[in-house]
């Protein structure tokens, strides 16, 4: 995959991320802050490439005070700097596709096909290792004392402590491809390919299933109120809220495989593989809807200054207003 990640320059810098998991790609930690949304973009309200890098990525990409994590080709961790120049390389046991987990203390989570969780230190320096039962195709999802959850492709859930050691485990009633969502209280939400939403307690006990209409291959999202926002292969984004009961769903064209976000104006955003982005309000009614060049499979990302950015099949990079027109577009050269 040819310009794995893409560095964006304008007049001002921020440190904002744009992880597009399935195939992923970077959209740097270099982001501009980006200029009030107008009819006919200039040139100078258009991000320009500052550099780019065939970085032989097979995986999601993360950052790491401005450096780029990912995972390449050769079955190594990588870590690259803002300039493009390779820090360390780290070797996993085999290939890998989910995106590496930063915590604040800069310790790095990341998985691969080798069915094992591994622990670095933000030197690249192995601190422990931690066995699954099969493929991990889902990112860790973080705890709250600073151990992580991971999912397998045989739908164990397992939680590990920061010192590698098993705390409990749970198993699903099919596969899981998405990273796990841990609210504040602890509990654990996660979808399955039986179709099913599972929220388990800080324990790993189960709390209740959701059934959804079809596979769940979007990681849930949360809202400050406890509802739970989830995608599903049936065309359907769910609400579902905190006892587990249907608060709504709504019917996009196609699959909903992206993960949906809850944005700082309280609008659930999520894409769908018929080449729209939708933005919802709270009681699942349609503010608006944006049609992009192809089919939608990575998560929006919200920026500090409110613009939305997501990423197509098709390898459009785009920029939205908050209340969904366009500000700008570039081409990636490669799916998003």
């Amino acid at each position: 995959m040819t310009n794995s990640s893409i560095f964006l320059s304008s007049s001002r810098v921020s440190a904002a991320r744009v992880a597009l998991t399935t195939l992923a790609c970077l959209m740097s930690a270099a982001l501009a802050q980006l200029q009030a949304p107008v009819p006919n973009p200039t040139p100078a309200s258009i991000p320009q490439l500052l550099w780019s890098k065939d970085l032989k990525a097979v995986g999601g990409l993360s950052i790491l005070n401005s450096d780029v994590v990912y995972i390449g080709l050769d079955s190594k961790l990588h870590r690259v700097s803002s300039s493009g120049a390779e820090k360390w390389n780290y070797p996993l046991g085999d290939l890998g596709r989910a995106q590496p987990l930063i915590t604040a203390s800069g310790r790095i989570y990341v998985v691969a096909y080798d069915d094992t969780l591994h622990a670095l230190t933000g030197a690249g320096k192995l601190e422990w290792k931690f066995r699954s039962d099969s493929d991990l195709f889902a990112s860790p999802a973080l705890l709250e004392e600073g151990g992580a959850v991971i999912a397998s492709a045989k739908g164990t859930v397992t939680a590990v402590s920061s010192v590698g050691k098993l705390e409990w485990t749970f198993k699903a009633g099919g596969g899981v491809f998405s990273s796990p969502v841990v609210a504040s209280d602890g509990t654990v939400y996660f979808g399955s390919q039986d179709g099913k939403l599972y929220a388990l307690d800080g324990k790993g006990k189960l709390k209740w299933t959701f059934k959804a209409g079809s596979t769940l291959f979007s990681s849930a999202a949360l809202d400050l109120d406890g509802t739970v926002y989830i995608g599903s292969s049936d065309g359907h984004l769910y609400a579902v809220m905190p006892d587990g009961k249907l608060k709504w769903r709504f019917k996009t064209n196609s699959f909903v495989n992206a993960s949906p976000i809850v944005t700082t104006e309280g609008l659930i955003v999520v894409g769908s593989f018929d080449k729209s982005l939708y933005a919802l309000n709270r009681a699942g009614e349609l503010v608006w809807k944006q049609a992009l060049d192809g089919p939608i499979a990575a998560s929006a990302v919200q920026l500090e200054n409110g613009k939305l950015v997501v990423g197509t099949y098709a390898g459009g990079l785009y920029a939205l207003s908050s209340e969904g027109s366009i500000v700008w577009r570039v081409s990636s050269g490669a799916k998003l």
